[in-house]
């Protein structure tokens, strides 16, 4: 008997659930299907049903997010970059173009924008230098887009993207968990889902200095789910690697680990569920 066989019939008369892991990001899409007195057929259907609906929707998230580990590394790559590096090294001038860091510095910014005006995912675009400081920033909320002042700008040497990126090497990409956006310290409001994509810099002589990054507002993402969610027979959510939920249609669940909540998917089923979920057997 196929394993995913078998699986119905210790949970008969509870819920099928299937997992498809997305490799782009640490996060797992989860749907279930409610087959209480199902015949044989009926299950067939119902799991190539549920197949068909996860593998889509996984699909749209891949297709969203493959390219902008591209994008990260082109930006890695213009010339203000490195520019703003010997100008920094040069008490302010760069010798090799005779431009200053403040033309620098406006050069990225105005690269930032047009990228964001471009996509309109990019919630920030940021250049950090080899200590975490913000050297570059430029914000954008969907609608309007805001170059940084410098008395604004952050220290973020003790984020985990930080930490993770400057251990990486050239045109290594790094890919955060999914989690809600934080401006000093404090998880903003209204809720902002957000997936940092990173690239380390480096000096013409090799060495490290800073990081590339920008952070893409996932909000398409739960539009996803939410669709899977219009079918009465469907309900989807999604979990991260640890089981704690990242979106949920009882809101009170959503964020468990960001909003230090224990609701938890090893809390609403059953040990032997859970571990045939959370293993990326799709049967």
């Amino acid at each position: 008997m196929p394993p995913m066989k078998k699986f119905f019939k210790k949970i008969q008369n509870q819920l099928l659930i299937l997992l498809i892991i997305c490799t782009i990001i640490p996060v797992f899409l989860v749907s279930w299907y409610g087959i209480a007195t199902a015949t044989d057929a009926l299950r067939d259907l119902a799991i190539s049903r549920l197949e068909n609906m996860t593998s889509t929707s996984a699909g749209k998230i891949v297709y969203s997010l493959d390219h902008i580990g591209d994008d990260v590394l082109f930006l890695s790559k213009v010339p203000p970059i490195q520019g703003i590096i010997r100008a920094r090294e040069g008490n302010g001038n760069d010798a090799e173009t005779n431009s200053t860091y403040d033309a620098w510095v406006e050069r990225l910014n105005t690269i930032f924008v047009s990228m964001m005006e471009a996509q309109s995912y990019y919630m920030q675009l940021r250049y950090l230098d080899e200590n975490g400081n913000e050297i570059v920033r430029v914000d954008s909320n969907g609608n309007v887009i805001e170059v940084i002042s410098d008395q604004n700008l952050q220290n973020k040497a003790d984020r985990d993207y930080f930490k993770g990126t400057m251990n990486l090497e050239l045109r290594q990409i790094y890919v955060s968990r999914l989690n809600l956006n934080q401006e000093r310290g404090e998880i903003e409001i209204p809720y902002k889902p957000t997936i940092r994509y990173a690239t380390p810099i480096f000096s013409a002589e090799g060495e490290r200095k800073g990081i590339i990054i920008a952070n893409v507002l996932s909000n398409s993402l739960f539009e996803l789910i939410k669709r899977n969610n219009q079918s009465k027979s469907v309900t989807a959510f999604m979990v991260d690697e640890n089981g704690y939920y990242l979106y949920h249609p009882e809101e009170k669940k959503a964020w468990s680990f960001d909003l230090k909540s224990d609701k938890n998917i090893a809390k609403d089923y059953s040990e032997e569920a859970v571990s045939e979920l959370m293993s990326g057997d799709d049967g």
